[in-house]
This record gives structure tokens, sequence and C-alpha cells, in this order.
């Protein structure tokens, strides 16, 4: 996936600050009301031009406008920022690192950069790390199970310690995963390590939500 690019939901979520609607309902907003008919308005914004256009064809605002970031790019940009001063969620899907080295603090100082930034947003972000990280592909920076977990472990560490208060966690393997024993492996895993949850809580950095890919 290019950079940058938002994969939208039209779905309503939870957010990390816990504040969308309970109905659950997809004609539902962030903010709990219904999400009106999209105004086009925004098209202007850095790199909300595809969002806006798919709106347009929905016929509803999103609640969700993802972005893609490589591991070592800077981020937020402007697609990001102009998610963050809009009425939708932003989720940010960052590539993940060597979780060895991730470990062994080689990337220590990037991590706190990126956390410092997403802090910096002042909107609740929900941060997408290393996903589909069971996937046969990745296994030469994934490494195995419990790296994988040692080095999420370490990510949060990091933020924790930047005081980001704005994060939640989304832990995100393929679907087929769950039908082996990589995703489950990883899935106990970071539950006993993070409290992990089924949805994010008003406590976003002890926050784990978990997604599934097909």
């Amino acid at each position: 996936m290019p950079e940058g690019t938002g994969l939208h939901s039209a779905s309503a979520s939870p957010s990390p600050s816990g504040s969308p609607s309970d109905s659950g309902s997809p004609s539902q907003s962030p903010s709990g009301s219904e999400s009106p008919t999209p105004s086009g308005k925004d098209a202007g914004k850095p790199g909300m031009a595809p969002v806006a256009g798919f709106e347009q064809r929905l016929g509803r605002r999103l609640d969700i406008v993802q972005s893609y970031r490589g591991w070592k790019s800077d981020f937020p940009g402007g697609l990001e920022k102009s998610v963050a001063d809009g009425n939708r969620y932003l989720l940010l899907t960052w590539d993940g690192g060597d979780t060895r080295e991730i470990v062994q603090g080689e990337h220590d100082d990037l991590i706190a950069k990126r956390a410092r930034a997403v802090k910096a947003l002042g909107k609740p972000v929900f941060l997408r790390w290393s996903r589909d990280m069971d996937k046969a592909t990745g296994q030469k920076s994934v490494h195995t199970a419990a790296d994988f977990v040692a080095a999420w472990k370490h990510l949060r560490a990091i933020f924790k310690r930047e005081n980001v208060d704005n994060v939640a966690w989304v832990w995100c393997p393929t679907a087929r995963g769950f039908s082996g024993a990589n995703a489950a492996r990883t899935t106990r895993a970071t539950t006993r390590s993070t409290g992990s949850a089924p949805t994010p809580s008003p406590a976003p950095t002890t926050t784990t939500a978990t997604c599934r890919r097909r």
C-alpha cells in the first residue's frame, strides 16, 4: 500500500477515548450523532481528496480513515493531520521493524520520536503496528512469536515513557493465523503481557484492540 493512502471503514467503532456511540449503528458518527451527508468540503485538505470522493459515493461521512507509514518513515503527515483535525478517527498502520533489533534498543530514538509526534496530534489514534505479523513473508524480521511480543512490549514501554495517552493499540494478525498456531501464540502472550481487550477502553495507553485480516 502506498504511504499515506487512506483505506477507510464506514462502520462505527469504539474510539481510543471511549466516546463513540454505543449503538453500533453504521449511520452513527464518532461523536454519537447521525453521520451527515458528506459535503466534500474536506477534499482540499492534504491527502483527503480520495477520502472525500469515496464519501460522496458512499453517501455518508466515514468514521475511520486509515493511513500507512513505513517503519522508518516520518509521521504524522498531511493525511494524518487532516483526519485528526476533522470529525473522523485515524487508524495509523505502522509497518514493523526487526523485532530483535527493537528489543536490543537499536531503534529507541526513532520510536520515541514517533511517540512524541503522535502525542502532539492531540487527538485519539488507533495505532496498528506490524500488521499481519504471522505471515510467512515477514518471518525474517518478526523471527518468532516470542520476539514479536517482546518488541510489542518494548514499543509500548517507550510510548508510556513519553507519556502518550491518546493511543489505542491495534494487534492485527491475519484471519488465517487463527486457524493455526501463529496468531494463537502471540494472542496468549500479548493478553498476558499487555492486558488486551476486544475493544479500546477509556484508558488508551493500556489498551489493545484485536483485528483479523483476511
